[in-house]
């Protein structure tokens, strides 16, 4: 029996499939237009483990489509039951980097902050350079507020 082919498959290539690839990749699997994020971001976050077989089955089958879809663009005489055969796996790329995540957050906590301070909207004040929020934190104490 010959070897089966290995396709990574990743959130690049996902977000770079043509309106009609998507189509093209629902009707093969059976995937209603409503579902299909539900069903990507399913594998995306882990959580086939705890979802009901028959929405594990349609994820795999959904997944198997898309990399079908991509791969068929090279290669046009692929069939739908050859890609059936293949070792397909998502990559999603590297875990969220922590500090990152931590830097989004405080960014977010300071906005809130220079809200407060201003009364303006968080990303209206996010946006004031930081000497212009002393001013403003100033002016407010000189007017006892």
């Amino acid at each position: 029996m010959s070897e089966r082919r290995q396709v990574t498959f990743t959130l690049a290539q996902l977000r770079g499939l043509t309106s009609l690839e998507l189509a093209r990749a629902m009707a093969t699997s059976g995937v209603p237009l409503g579902r299909y994020e539900e069903l990507v971001r399913l594998q995306s976050r882990g959580a086939m483990l705890e979802a009901p077989p028959d929405d594990v089955l349609l994820a795999m089958t959904l997944t198997y489509a898309l990399a079908w879809q991509y791969v068929v663009r090279d290669e046009p005489g692929l069939t739908w039951a050859e890609a059936q055969t293949w070792n397909v796996t998502m990559d999603y790329g590297p875990p969220e980097d922590a500090t990152a995540a931590a830097v989004l957050e405080a960014e977010a906590e300071l906005s809130v902050a220079a809200a407060r301070l201003t009364g303006l909207p968080p990303a209206v004040a996010g946006e004031l350079p930081l000497r212009e929020l002393e001013a403003y934190g100033r002016a407010v104490e000189r007017a006892g507020g």
